[in-house]
């Protein structure tokens, strides 16, 4: 897997982008195989030599080789995951042709996409090729999407994906609050499936309650039982890593 960490001190349900389609074959159990923009020369065989040939002439008058030609596949994947020093945009191809490599492009407002790094692609492969690039977002909506580049110049534009974060902490909500009820909802918008812990301090600081749950990219909605706290005032704390957040909350 490629590992490139971005050296700018930047920053992405947003606008859909172009389809993100690559010059790709969908080739199995190859043992020699050669490729270009237009097609690949494959071994039926143990001949070897088809790694070597450029043309569908020559790989057709070949012996035990068999030229293929390209079919555009879309991207396999494009997400993002939490990390405790950023956030990690992964994505994979299942193979490639002619790929110079990816520009990462981001916004604030859906509209106006800067580059803030470059990964290198693989040029031309028939298996599954992994990236990763470590950013770090702003406070708000960060809208992060692909431009692959061909050698050629051409590129193409992947979806476009959103990682929200307010006060350098992920977004989260209490309701109701003051509550009269014996238990209060948390919604959470997470970047990542993970595990989040849930703190409950009291005005001295002591913590009164802990309660830990599973969350799913994107919105979760949990519900805390408060059944063992009297009126008062408290702080709830959410841990994900290292993105916390904290709300009053008031029992009456």
């Amino acid at each position: 897997m490629k590992k490139v960490y971005s050296s700018f001190n930047l920053f992405p349900k947003s606008q859909k982008a172009l389809p993100f389609l690559f010059s790709l074959f969908l080739i199995l159990s190859l043992s020699s195989v050669n490729v270009n923009a237009q097609g690949i020369c494959v071994a039926d065989g143990n001949n070897n030599n088809c790694a070597n040939i450029t043309t569908e002439a020559d790989c057709n008058a070949a012996n035990n080789c068999t030229w293929q030609i390209a079919a555009p596949v879309e991207l396999s994947n494009f997400q993002f995951k939490q990390e405790r020093n950023g956030i990690k945009l992964i994505w994979s191809t299942a193979s490639e042709i002619n790929n110079r490599g990816f520009e990462i492009q981001h916004t604030t407002n859906g509209l106006d996409w800067e580059a803030i790094s470059f990964v290198e692609g693989y040029g031309n492969s028939i298996s599954q090729k992994n990236y990763e690039l470590l950013v770090q977002p702003k406070d708000g909506k960060n809208y992060y999407r692909l431009n692959q580049v061909d050698f050629d110049g051409h590129s193409n534009l992947s979806e476009v994906i959103v990682v929200e974060i307010k006060n350098g902490q992920v977004g989260s909500s209490i309701y109701p609050n003051p509550t009269k009820q014996d238990f209060v909802n948390l919604d959470y918008q997470s970047i990542s499936e993970d595990e989040l812990m849930i703190q409950i301090f009291d005005l001295m600081g002591k913590e009164v309650l802990r309660v830990n749950s599973a969350v799913v990219t994107g919105f979760n909605n949990i519900q805390i039982n408060l059944n063992s706290l009297s009126s008062g005032s408290y702080l709830i704390k959410t841990t994900q890593g290292n993105l916390t957040a904290n709300h009053k909350l008031i029992i009456k």
